[in-house]
């Protein structure tokens, strides 16, 4: 398995990942990160929520959409 234990990961921008099964993977520089689910239709999406990176863990997930946001001190 390679990186974030997938197989198959896509680099879809400079911080942005996708996996084989759609899991979106953002690396972030903050521990605490926003999520609306980015979509480019407004009906789209989910409501803004603001989530914690746990230091120890390195990541968290959109409750919502599931996008995993994984801190990476820069």
């Amino acid at each position: 398995y390679g990186i974030y234990g997938f197989k198959t990961i896509v680099k879809v921008s400079e911080d942005i990942f996708m996996n084989e099964s759609d899991t979106k993977f953002i690396k972030v520089s903050s521990l605490r990160v926003s999520c609306d689910g980015e979509t480019n239709s407004s009906s789209e999406g989910h409501p803004l929520v603001w989530l914690q990176i746990n230091e120890e863990k390195g990541f968290v997930s959109c409750p919502y959409c599931e996008t995993k946001f994984i801190f990476e001190d820069k």
